[in-house]
């Protein structure tokens, strides 16, 4: 059985729930339950007043006044605050919906990167795919980078490399993120504005700045000492920080996570195993 004071507490939590649910916070409802109360004492002081003085013609004229003016003061009072902070949370909301849509469009474009990468990097066409990016993020496919070779041809045109194709994705997520964060992240959650930034921030997105520009250097340095597997490091962390950003996007707003299923058919670039090294060997068509 709750005492007294517990159940107290429990209603009033509950009140704050509720109210934390609308248009104003815990600590607002707080101020408002304050100032509510500072001019309930008022008028009681002014009512205890009225009946010491009822005969008195300045108490019977002005009193009732002062009282009708304090309470109409403190309804439009509340009533305006209410309804603007209502306008504001309205405001925001609609303003997180955005950046998360934005963020989600630079977004897919990487993760579809990294799927097409992915398909590259493999030997043969498995009998299992991911269906969506959440499920290629939280798996173990990004292990097969380790034996992809970046000097292969990117399944874009005008042909190139994936030196370039990689470096170029990676840098316009970055500057397309930057963009969003720029405008909306006062709308954005802290702890969501920092996962974002450590994806942008992340050590692997840094070989975009060292390939961009640099592919004879690379090439020659690869055919030198070997930079098959360059893409395979730290990029399971990297992913794993990917996909609470999706998480939280999807809980926001309702996103399709679902992979384009044409990306897999075995005539479609990357063909499956087209940047697949093994043994200093390049597979050309799986």
């Amino acid at each position: 059985m709750q005492s007294g004071g517990e159940g107290s507490k429990k209603w009033t939590n509950n009140i704050f729930e509720v109210f934390a649910q609308g248009p104003v916070t815990k600590e607002e409802y707080i101020i408002y339950l304050i100032i509510s109360l500072i001019f309930i004492i008022v008028i009681l002081i002014l009512f205890y007043i009225f009946s010491l003085y009822p005969n008195c013609e300045y108490v019977r004229v002005f009193i009732p006044n002062i009282i009708g003016g304090l309470v109409a003061g403190l309804f439009i009072t509340l009533c305006v605050d209410f309804t603007l902070q209502s306008i504001t949370q309205k405001q925001k909301k609609e303003n997180t919906r955005i950046a998360i849509r934005r963020l989600w469009k630079e977004t897919s474009d990487l993760l579809k990167m990294f799927v097409q990468l992915w398909k590259a990097s493999v030997p043969k066409r498995p009998d299992k795919l991911p269906e969506d990016y959440l499920e290629f993020l939280e798996g173990t496919y990004y292990e097969a980078y380790s034996k992809f070779d970046l000097s292969s041809e990117a399944p874009i045109a005008p042909s190139r490399t994936w030196y370039k194709y990689f470096a170029s994705v990676i840098s316009k997520f970055r500057c397309g993120v930057d963009r969003t964060l720029e405008v909306y992240s006062s709308s954005l959650d802290p702890e969501f504005t920092k996962n974002i930034e450590d994806v942008v921030g992340h050590t692997y997105m840094d070989m975009a700045d060292y390939l961009l520009g640099k592919e004879e250097m690379v090439k020659q340095k690869h055919i030198k000492e070997g930079f098959v597997g360059e893409v395979a490091i730290n990029a399971g962390d990297l992913f794993a920080h990917i996909s609470s950003m999706l998480i939280y996007m999807k809980k926001k707003v309702n996103l399709d996570y679902r992979i384009r299923t044409d990306i897999y058919p075995n005539d479609h670039k990357p063909l499956w195993g087209s940047g697949y090294r093994e043994n200093g060997e390049t597979v050309e068509k799986r």
